[in-house]
């Protein structure tokens, strides 16, 4: 997740600062869409070879953020859907788990145990891509 790519050495920066332009609003901003360019990068990748996704189930506390859904979500360029509890984020790893235990393949497993989920999706702007 944000821990894509590792990089442990790395350092941020923020570019273009002047006069007039350091307002909180656009620092907030350069941080949600630094978060979300170094998930994309690690979904790049995952792209190189041969994945594709068609949805995104987003979780944590920032999965609330309108803002940082509609960043998200046009940033991949796939629909944005979210489980009603937003706090599962170690739901995956458990389904996981729970497929193994059971001998079961974990892509079928999940699919046939899925979270309940909110009426709500985000669709990504296709004029942003």
């Amino acid at each position: 997740g944000e821990r894509t790519p590792n990089w442990p050495d790395a350092s941020g920066a923020l570019l273009g600062l002047r006069p007039g332009l350091f307002r909180p609003g656009l620092v907030y901003r350069a941080a949600l869409e630094g978060a979300t360019f170094s998930v994309l990068h690690g979904y790049k990748v995952m792209q190189s070879f041969g994945f594709e996704a068609t949805e995104l189930r987003v979780v944590g506390g920032g999965s609330k953020n309108t803002l940082w859904r509609r960043i998200i979500a046009d940033a991949f360029q796939v629909q944005l859907k979210f489980p009603l509890e937003p706090e599962s984020a170690a739901l995956g790893a458990a389904l996981q788990a729970a497929a193994i235990a059971e001998g079961q393949p974990v892509a079928e497993y999940v699919r046939s145990h899925e979270p309940p989920m909110s009426d709500v999706i985000v669709i990504p702007d296709a004029s942003v891509a």
